[in-house]
């Protein structure tokens, strides 16, 4: 379908099916180049392993704030406030990777850790959404949790922990993320 006589074009709404969310946590910083970041398949550089499952009701949700605009005596005449972009996903797994990622410590043997806090650490992530119209979505980006909120417990439902990140600017890039939307093959 192309656009009808309004200009609308349904096959360009955006309708999230699936996806998944990799995580850099050890090694040197890699960053997924322009042209990999659009390719399809799409190769992940090593090291980055995915976090699980999301819950349903629980994806990738985008957030961000905007400090204060500094304005001047001279009507018309302000500087922007400086910005944060951030994601929130509720994470259904409780695996190994997920234990990491959100403490910042490795489990030994016995599948131990000493939770002290969240994670403080900043580590490469690679996002993915997938839509209903074959588009895919993608950013990555250098990342820092900013709050993890476990589920309550409920008798007969999946649990989670819904973690919020900040997407950290990356000069270099001149941006939080890079950020790729990608069409399907034809």
């Amino acid at each position: 379908m192309t656009a009808d006589v309004e200009g609308n074009d349904l096959t360009k709404v955006f309708v999230p099916i699936t996806g998944f969310l990799a995580v850099q946590l050890t090694g040197e910083a890699k960053w997924v180049e322009p042209a990999a970041g659009a390719a399809t398949p799409l190769v992940l550089p090593e090291g980055y392993v995915k976090v699980g499952l999301f819950k349903q009701d629980g994806g990738p949700q985008d957030g961000g704030d905007k400090e204060d605009d500094i304005e001047f005596f001279q009507e018309g005449y302000k500087l922007g406030g400086s910005k944060s972009r951030t994601l929130q996903v509720t994470l259904a797994e409780f695996n190994d990777v997920v234990r990491q990622l959100t403490t910042g410590k490795t489990p030994d043997a016995n599948g131990m850790i000493t939770v002290d806090g969240d994670n403080d650490g900043t580590f490469p992530m690679f996002e993915v959404l997938k839509g209903k119209n074959g588009m895919s979505l993608r950013r990555n980006g250098l990342g820092r949790i900013q709050t993890v909120e476990p589920d309550q417990s409920t008798r007969g439902e999946a649990g989670g922990n819904a973690v919020t990140f900040d997407w950290i600017r990356n000069d270099e890039w001149g941006g939080f993320y890079r950020e790729w939307l990608v069409a399907p093959k034809p």
